[in-house]
């Protein structure tokens, strides 16, 4: 079973000297084209406790985000914004920064709308989707913001604001999210044949505040106080439930290859205008039937990195036009045991009933956790139908944040051949050949194969033809 992968010969001659070297780079998800890599249609639903949780948790990060604010100036872009969601109440740094969060959370819930949102949100007849949570929270970040900056101010970690300040009166005012939540639910009652009337309405909602910024940004208004403030006022909620996602699962890797080597079009997009060339890797079937390549890879540690092989299985992309759908409550697994317990028990120690599957470790739950993951990975819309793409992916707890850790070697006897395109320069053909004759004459191979890619006209699209006359005796 063969697997193609398309390469500009930059990359494997000059660059990385891929080829030289039997090196395949998995790519992170910022690095590939689609947006929507690794895409989950999040929801949130639970009981009290963990809404309370969700809550006290985002108090939490902005109130480190305004210290973060306040220490490094106006201009401060909030780059670490993802590295906030990590934020914990058993890792805050002194004894004195966990009053001031106590007291936070005590001014924040002493507001009646903020003290009754997490029974409501628990009782709300279907999940909550990101547009939905951004709604809400956008509602209540001015009463949130103000009740961090009071107190602040009350332990003069900030200078005083003008008695006048417009943050002040948001704790005084009403929180429109009960009115919001009874809304939904009529407009739900209303029109059963309309499951997704809420999403729809929350993403006119969350549109319509991204206009409104964009708006006040352009006319110089949400900047009078400097970028770090533009964040925290206008920006937070939406940035925040972005940053929530990164809770779920380690970071993902990977590297693509199609099974269709004349589809002209890919020709275009990944091999460099036809001017690179398309690798074909012979595959192993593994015992369970799945097709697999064996690549050397960091195994572990001894203080220094334990290298060894590792057979990945190539997955085959799902094209369709819905993402796995994925309970933020029930897939922390990126969080350790001692973290999970201030997201999973109230303040008395109760546990959720929503996750007693997961704070017993259930080996169920586990496996639909990795079982979600992969599907969230390898599913794309149907726009990208035509790539027949198939992965292989790196994940895990092992650190491949450097890139030079993602370059995976294979073995020369796994590349079965390569394919020029119709516009690879003939140096960078003769180049690969003399690369290709010294590996195989070191492995005392005779089965390499070169093919060209050329257009048929009796065929009426791009073919490839194998060069039989190319052999190292």
């Amino acid at each position: 079973m063969a697997f193609y992968r398309f390469r500009p010969t930059d990359a494997l001659l000059d660059q990385f000297e891929e080829l030289e070297r039997q090196e395949i780079y998995f790519a992170s998800p910022k690095e590939l084209n689609d947006p929507l890599e690794g895409f989950k249609d999040l929801v949130w639903s639970g009981d009290r406790i963990l809404w309370e949780n969700l809550l006290r948790h985002y108090l939490l990060c902005l109130t480190h985000a305004v210290m973060s604010a306040l220490i490094n100036g106006p201009d401060h872009t909030f780059a670490e914004m993802e590295a906030l969601v990590f934020a914990n109440e058993s890792l805050l740094p002194t004894h004195e920064y966990g009053k001031l969060y106590c007291r936070i959370c005590e001014d924040f819930f002493k507001h009646e709308d903020a003290a009754a949102l997490p029974e409501l949100f628990a009782v709300r007849g279907s999940p909550i989707r990101r547009d939905e949570l951004t709604t809400y929270l956008r509602l209540l970040h001015l009463h949130a913001l103000n009740t961090v900056l009071t107190s602040m101010e009350e332990a003069a970690l900030c200078p005083p604001r003008p008695v006048d300040d417009s943050l002040r009166a948001a704790s005084t005012k009403p929180i429109a999210v009960r009115a919001v939540l009874e809304s939904m639910k009529v407009l739900e009652r209303e029109h059963p044949d309309k499951p997704d009337i809420a999403e729809v309405m929350s993403s006119i909602s969350v549109i319509a505040a991204l206009q409104q910024d964009l708006i006040l940004e352009y006319n110089g208004i949400s900047l009078k106080r400097g970028v770090a403030w533009k964040v925290l006022i206008s920006e937070f909620p939406r940035r925040h439930i972005r940053a929530l996602e990164q809770l779920l699962y380690n970071d993902w890797y990977t590297a693509s290859f199609v099974a269709d080597p004349t589809d002209a079009s890919l020709w275009g997009t990944y091999g460099n205008r036809h001017q690179g060339v398309c690798l074909k890797f012979k595959a192993i079937v593994s015992t369970n039937g799945k097709p697999t390549l064996n690549l050397r890879q960091i195994c572990g540690s001894n203080g220094a990195p334990i290298y060894g092989d590792v057979a990945h299985e190539f997955q085959q992309v799902e094209y369709s036009s819905q993402f796995v759908e994925v309970n933020f409550f029930r897939s922390l697994g990126r969080l350790t045991m001692p973290m999970l317990r201030h997201w999973y028990r109230d303040a008395t120690g109760n546990p959720s009933t929503s996750v007693a599957d997961i704070l017993s470790e259930s080996d169920n739950w586990r496996k639909h956790y990795w079982q979600q993951q992969m599907t969230a990975i390898t599913t794309k819309l149907a726009d990208w139908a035509h790539e027949k793409e198939s992965r292989l992916t790196l994940t895990g707890s092992s650190d491949f944040s450097n890139q030079s850790n993602r370059k995976l070697q294979y073995h020369f006897s796994d590349l079965q051949g390569i394919i020029f395109g119709m516009n690879t320069p003939t140096s960078d053909k003769l180049r690969i050949m003399r690369i290709i004759e010294g590996k195989c004459r070191k492995e005392g191979r005779n089965d390499f194969e070169f093919h060209q890619a050329h257009y048929s006209r009796r065929a009426g699209k791009m073919e490839i033809t194998k060069m039989n006359l190319i052999k190292f005796a």
